[in-house]
């Protein structure tokens, strides 16, 4: 898995660096191919890893859990479409139920390994997926309201941002969970259970 994580952060490293040197086309499409190889394999991983977490967590936490990983074809399918073509009003409201499904869901998650381990960074990714939730519908409405000053591509921005860091930090996260996992695996107190 650290393999798969450090190749996620570089590639998508790669990404945010294309954008400023105004890479070719070509640079920019093997580092993206490579991102969602790598980025694939850690949501797999954690989607197995999630799986074996909610034995002992309610239904509903191991359905957003789950549902949240496979959601993540929602940012990369507005990613491919933002890149292959100009983005519009029309694109924004068509993802933007779905991307507020993509951060309730992780919300959810979040909270579930929070209350589970208590360890920081998932809080940080609660407060992330809420703040989210609440910028992007602010946005979107502003954007409504004020067309002349809110662009949609200002919303694809605010998007864009939001996944660069979410797409740099997946690799630590799903390490985080592995980590957190096995040592309550391992701890007396879940052996006696």
């Amino acid at each position: 898995m650290r393999l798969a994580a450090g190749v996620a952060t570089l590639t998508v490293s790669g990404l945010l660096l294309c954008r400023f040197l105004e890479a070719s086309d070509s640079v920019i499409l093997l580092l993206f191919l490579t991102a969602v190889v790598a980025v694939s394999v850690l949501l797999v991983h954690g989607f197995v890893l999630n799986g074996k977490i909610v034995k002992s967590e309610t239904v509903r936490n191991g359905f957003f859990g789950r549902v949240h990983i496979v959601a993540h074809i929602i940012p990369l399918s507005y990613l491919i479409a933002q890149y292959l073509g100009h983005v519009t009003f029309v694109l924004n409201l068509a993802y933007l139920v779905p991307f507020l499904f993509f951060y309730y869901s992780g919300r959810c998650l979040w909270k579930m390994l929070f209350a589970r381990f208590g360890t920081k960074l998932y809080r940080f990714f609660v407060l992330g997926n809420t703040g989210m939730m609440i910028g992007l519908t602010v946005l979107f409405v502003l954007g409504l309201v004020y067309p002349e000053r809110l662009e949609p591509a200002d919303f694809s921005r605010f998007v864009l941002g939001y996944f660069a860091v979410h797409f740099l930090l997946t690799g630590i996260a799903i390490m985080q969970i592995e980590l957190d996992f096995q040592r309550e695996s391992s701890s007396p107190a879940t052996a006696e259970k």
